[in-house]
C-alpha cells in the first residue's frame, strides 16, 4: 500500500467502495506504524494485524487476561 501512490489509490478506493456500500472497512494484516497512518489518513475504520500483537498461545492469553482482570 505504501510503495506507490497508485497502490493507496487502489486501497482508498476499496475502502470508499465499502463506506458507499453502508459498511465499516476493516483492514487486515497491519504490521507496520505507517500503514496505520496511512490506512487512517484515507479513512479505514478498523484495523486488524501484528501491529497490535502477536498471536498468543491460550495458556499465555489466559494469563493476560488475568493479570489485566483479577478476580
Amino acid at each position: 500500500m505504501n510503495t506507490g501512490d497508485s497502490s493507496r489509490q487502489y486501497v482508498a478506493a476499496i475502502i470508499s467502495i465499502g463506506h458507499v456500500m453502508g459498511f465499516d472497512v476493516i483492514s487486515e494484516g497491519v504490521e507496520e506504524q505507517e500503514q496505520l497512518d496511512t490506512l487512517k489518513d484515507i479513512g479505514c475504520d478498523y484495523v486488524q494485524g501484528f501491529i497490535w500483537g502477536r498471536p498468543l498461545s491460550s495458556e499465555d492469553a489466559e494469563k493476560l487476561v488475568k493479570g489485566l482482570y483479577p478476580q
